[in-house]
């Protein structure tokens, strides 16, 4: 058997004993489907997030990741969990929660795919949750959840913080990506050091690629 063929054969596993996790707590920002209201030209969450911008004190940055671990904990903490038990090898599971979100994702615009009140969205995140649903609706199609740059940084984050991981979603200019502490995996090509006190051992999860390996930081923001 190829090993094309027997990865698709695990990952179809995962995903079939991914179907029956847990749930938590309310979906999606509280409701499935989640509701928005439209304040002065910008679409707000149940928890008051502004889904059109990153900056500010309701801004999606960095707090849209709080909607969905914690109390808030839904189907993409609880995958997360799953792979914990399913891979007690720490470097096997972090490959295989970026092979496994790399084969349900794709890139995608935020203009192209998210369209409010028939109006597309310039600028747009989705939490992971959300993100995690839109997976789930997939797994029996042969289409592929969309999301961009935070988008699925915030996604990678949800379920890599269930899988045991500590995280961190980091803001390069023009891009939003996520680093996971891993200083014993073999093949990043930088380990980075944010600065807390741990020092090197900090790797890059690229996820908007469907080929990109873990721990390959993109030499633009290298």
């Amino acid at each position: 058997m190829s090993a094309g063929i027997w990865k698709k054969i695990v990952l179809f596993l995962v995903s079939v004993s991914l179907l029956s996790t847990t749930v938590f707590a309310s979906p999606s920002g509280g409701s499935c489907p989640p509701k928005f209201e439209f304040v002065n030209g910008h679409y707000y969450d149940s928890w008051q997030m502004d889904r059109n911008s990153p900056w500010g004190k309701n801004g999606y940055m960095p707090n849209l990741m709080y909607e969905s671990i914690d109390s808030a904990a839904d189907l993409a903490f609880g995958w997360g969990v799953e792979f914990r038990k399913a891979y007690p090898n720490k470097i096997t599971r972090a490959g295989a929660i970026l092979s496994f979100i790399q084969s349900w994702t794709a890139y995608g615009s935020d203009e192209e795919y998210v369209i409010m009140d028939e109006k597309p969205q310039i600028e747009w995140a989705w939490n992971g949750d959300e993100m995690a649903y839109k997976m789930k609706e997939v797994f029996d199609s042969k289409d592929l959840a969309r999301g961009d740059c935070e988008d699925l940084a915030f996604l990678c984050g949800t379920i890599y913080l269930g899988a045991g991981f500590d995280v961190a979603i980091v803001n390069p200019p023009g891009h939003v990506a996520l680093l996971i502490w891993l200083p014993e995996y073999p093949n990043a090509n930088i380990y980075w050091d944010l600065g807390d006190g741990e020092g090197l051992g900090w790797i890059w999860v690229e996820a908007t690629g469907r080929r990109n390996p873990l721990g390959w930081t993109p030499s633009d923001f290298s």
